[in-house]
């Protein structure tokens, strides 16, 4: 059985049979000595039962200090990295799994201590280049021509002018918010709808005459007193927008979210 360890950057490896060798050396040595060696069969040799006893209590010696000066190295960063998600993925959804699964059983179906395992539920959840190879910053293509910032000024001028800000067209956009950016309407378009802002045609409105406006007024008397509390009106959609204008007005384009 090999080991491997690491230790102030220096490599190496490690062998049972190396161990064995160094304690056959210090049992030679406190004999010629005097001293007598204790085993739990009698005393001295490390030849059969005793031998493989011995042998066997180094090899569980052994692993368990590297598991625990090393972290458990023999265990790979994918086998750490599904304990975690599983155990964090039972953790979350407890009222939604039929069955009982315990983190035990995890650690068991991984073949994984339970000590272990709780060190490596232990371990803060890292993502780092080489198990995540898309966490870096992206540095190919072109960069972007409307930044984050930029579209933070836009989605400020839309919401402080009211409808005059809001019918400006896509390719005067940037200018109405105060950028010195040259981009065409396409480009503003596509950029936007990160910020959820779409352009649609405005709704037209015929003249009403003073008759139906004292029968809208009295029908809203009337629902009102009907449906008293504010509950009562979630399922009515009021309009967020209303513009009057005087003469034609033809299509008019709007921008807003949906």
């Amino acid at each position: 059985m090999v080991l491997a360890a690491a230790s102030a950057g220096v490599k190496r490896l490690v062998t049972l049979d190396n161990v064995v060798e160094n304690a056959e050396m210090v049992v030679s040595m406190n004999q010629e000595n005097g001293k007598e060696v204790k085993t739990p069969g009698g005393t001295s040799s490390w030849g059969g039962e005793q031998g493989m006893f011995w042998r066997n209590v180094l090899e569980k010696v052994l692993e368990k200090v590297l598991e625990e000066r090393f972290g458990g190295m023999h265990h790979m960063t994918p086998k750490k990295a599904g304990i975690q998600r599983t155990c964090d993925f039972l953790d979350g959804n407890r009222d939604r799994i039929p069955f009982n699964i315990s983190k035990n059983d995890v650690f068991r179906f991984n073949g994984v201590s339970k000590a272990m395992g709780w060190k490596i539920l232990s371990q803060p959840r890292e993502i780092d280049g080489r198990t995540f190879y898309t966490a870096h910053n992206e540095t190919r293509g072109r960069k972007k021509l409307i930044t984050k910032e930029d579209l933070a000024k836009i989605e400020r001028f839309i919401d402080s002018n009211g409808f005059d800000g809001r019918t400006v067209g896509w390719a005067g956009l940037p200018a109405a918010a105060g950028l010195d950016i040259d981009c065409s309407a396409r480009t503003v378009y596509r950029a936007v709808k990160d910020i959820n802002l779409y352009m649609y045609i405005a709704c037209t409105k015929k003249y009403i005459s003073p008759h139906a406006k004292e029968r809208r007024v009295e029908y809203a008397r009337v629902m009102l007193e009907k449906y008293l509390n504010k509950e009562d009106w979630y399922h009515v959609r009021f309009s967020d927008e209303c513009h009057f204008g005087y003469g034609p007005q033809g299509r008019v384009h709007i921008i807003r979210r949906p």
